[in-house]
């Protein structure tokens, strides 16, 4: 079978399918236990008109018998359809049944159902210390990087907890190098100024460890308080020693003095 590398695919295997009127409880034991076996003690009945419901040996309620797959990382993801609020698609916002389709319409208003947290309710019921993932991307970045260390995990759980973590405060610590501890992680994009934006990109690449790259920056210290300025030359110096390439367009002297080669145009 030939799949798309650039679109998302869900896979499942066919174990029966049953012809209208068929009783559920009626379905022979082996076709239960063998899409039991098959999909790991979980198993999919989709029903007439498209609707799925899922039953599994695990991840199940004892009261009302409803189950639930195991978690995947697509479902933490307003991009993708496992994970993105139906009602909004993913977008946090959806347009009031007020306002017209034409260019001057009004804003759209904050989506009911995810609260503007783009992301459908089977992803906020997760909970790691009690927070759901839109509960922890709400916080700035200094605000996370300061209660992350205060979750605790169990046992079994530190081994796959403590390297996800570190990894996480890695790349907190960047932000916060970079003068962006004041940003919220949920922030969208299309808010960050021209600078804030550069250096979130910044900081990406600092956490890469490429080599090789030919950096491009306009103006990155706009929106930069002065004192900071520092933190940002230090981050591109970090860059240069890897062997990479940084070319800086900027007025501000503190960072042209510490550059290696200085091009006046005009």
């Amino acid at each position: 079978m030939a799949l798309s590398r650039f679109q998302e695919h869900t896979i499942d295997l066919v174990i029966a399918e049953l012809k209208k009127g068929f009783a559920a409880d009626g379905a022979p034991a082996e076709l239960i236990d063998r899409a039991l076996e098959e999909g790991g003690g979980t198993l999919i009945v989709q029903k007439i008109g498209g609707h799925e419901e899922i039953f599994s040996r695990h991840g199940s309620c004892p009261s009302c018998g409803i189950g639930i797959a195991d978690p995947d990382p697509r479902l933490f993801s307003f991009n993708s359809r496992l994970g993105a609020c139906r009602k909004c698609d993913g977008l946090g916002k959806i347009r009031s049944a007020s306002s017209s389709d034409g260019p001057d319409s009004p804003e759209s208003q904050t989506c009911p159902e995810c609260g503007g947290s783009r992301l459908n309710a089977k992803a906020l019921a997760v909970k790691v210390g009690g927070m759901s993932i839109w509960d922890l991307v709400r916080q700035t970045s200094d605000a996370l990087y300061r209660h992350l260390p205060s979750i605790s995990f169990g046992a079994s759980q530190k081994p796959i907890a403590e390297p996800v973590v570190a990894e996480i405060m890695s790349r907190l610590s960047l932000l916060n190098r970079l003068g962006l501890s004041y940003l919220s992680l949920g922030r969208s994009g299309e808010t960050l100024s021209g600078g804030e934006a550069q250096r979130v990109r910044l900081a990406a690449q600092l956490g890469s460890n490429l080599t090789g790259v030919t950096y491009i920056l306009d103006e990155p210290t706009i929106g930069l308080h002065p004192r900071d300025n520092g933190l940002l030359i230090d981050s591109l110096h970090a860059l240069k020693q890897r062997g990479n390439t940084v070319v800086v367009v900027e007025h501000d002297e503190e960072t042209i003095r510490n550059a290696d080669t200085i091009i006046d145009l005009g």
